[in-house]
């Protein structure tokens, strides 16, 4: 693996989740044969412009916003406790669901420090999940759960936690994968909504350190079997990420879609989360490949496409990442000065 410096990562992996999800928005609620049928034999490789951007979705929104709570809590705080990171991501989500919504603020949250752009503000096939908990009032966690959603969700903005914190010598990796399972918790109460929270900001970490994926996966594994032991539902997630881990060894696996089929749809996180894992470690030194084996499936294909953007443009690094993903990406300015914003040097 090249030796890439921390910024070069940073900024792939917000470039890269990005790039994957403005890939597989279009195709979110499609089944595959009528991708392949209106795209190719390849499916969808290229992305649909509208008015010459490729449009984010809700999932990068929210990526953004996770990375400016917890920016705002390392300027508020200096040095803050997980409840603070996790207060000020709630409350930049309660900017976001204002921007979805058109509901004013409530007195006393601060307000965001991203730029009231369309890309940011124009709904963008928003989860019910999200809207509902956040419309709520109160902030979820683990005891005080909101319901009983394990919809991806939650783990899909979740990578700006691993970013900043896999930086902080003094932030150890089970208090960073916590933190990524309380933001997902915010809004996910079941346990399968947020511990793959906690997984994908492990494996993004170790990624973001210099480790090879397979290494990064299996250090995943076992930090959260010792987070969130004793729970009879984690066995559902390790189940699909071991899948995943043989389909990407297997050579007799010529076929992608069929790989993908057999982990799920990825509407739900953890299938979201394995269809990832599969593709980083099958396509780990090429984007391309990557993200448009995470898309072109009969799934959500937007949410797939940005945890696999995130993993691979780790991997790969700004650089690593075709221009032509890059050039059109809707947000692209905003994303490349969170991405400097977060490194620490």
């Amino acid at each position: 693996m090249a030796q890439l410096s921390m910024e070069e990562r940073i900024a792939g992996c917000l470039i890269g989740g990005a790039a994957g999800d403005a890939l597989g928005f279009p195709v979110e609620f499609l089944s595959a044969e009528s991708i392949f049928r209106d795209f190719g034999e390849r499916g969808i490789t290229d992305y649909l412009l509208t008015e010459g951007k490729a449009c984010i979705s809700d999932d990068t929104q929210m990526t953004l916003f996770t990375a400016d709570g917890l920016l705002r809590a390392e300027a508020a705080f200096g040095d803050p406790t997980p409840d603070e990171y996790v207060q000020s991501v709630y409350e930049s989500y309660l900017n976001w669901v204002s921007f979805q919504t058109g509901e004013p603020l409530a007195p006393g949250v601060p307000a965001s420090s991203l730029p009231d752009i369309p890309a940011l503000r124009e709904r963008r096939a928003p989860g019910n999940t999200c809207i509902t908990a956040l419309l709520s009032g109160r902030c979820g966690t683990f005891e005080r759960r909101l319901n009983n959603s394990k919809g991806c969700g939650g783990v899909m903005r979740v990578a700006p936690v691993a970013l900043l914190l896999a930086q902080r010598a003094d932030c150890s990796r089970a208090r960073a994968d916590m933190v990524g399972a309380r933001v997902a918790a915010i809004t996910h109460g079941h346990l399968l909504g947020y511990l793959p929270a906690a997984f994908f900001t492990h494996v993004l970490g170790e990624i973001l350190r210099g480790a090879p994926p397979e290494r990064a996966v299996e250090d995943a594994l076992f930090a959260v079997r010792i987070l969130f032991c004793g729970s009879a539902d984690r066995s559902r997630f390790f189940s699909l990420v071991r899948r995943a881990q043989e389909l990407a060894r297997d050579r007799a696996v010529f076929d992608d879609l069929d790989a993908v089929r057999e982990l799920g749809g990825g509407w739900v996180a953890e299938e979201t989360v394995a269809i990832a894992v599969y593709c980083a470690l099958r396509h780990r030194d090429d984007f391309e490949a990557a993200v448009v084996a995470a898309v072109n499936h009969d799934g959500d294909s937007d949410s797939t496409g940005a945890l696999t953007g995130n993993l691979v443009g780790a991997l790969v690094g700004l650089s690593g990442i075709p221009a032509r993903f890059l050039d059109p990406l809707e947000g692209k300015d905003v994303l490349l000065r969170t991405a400097e914003q977060l490194v620490r040097m």
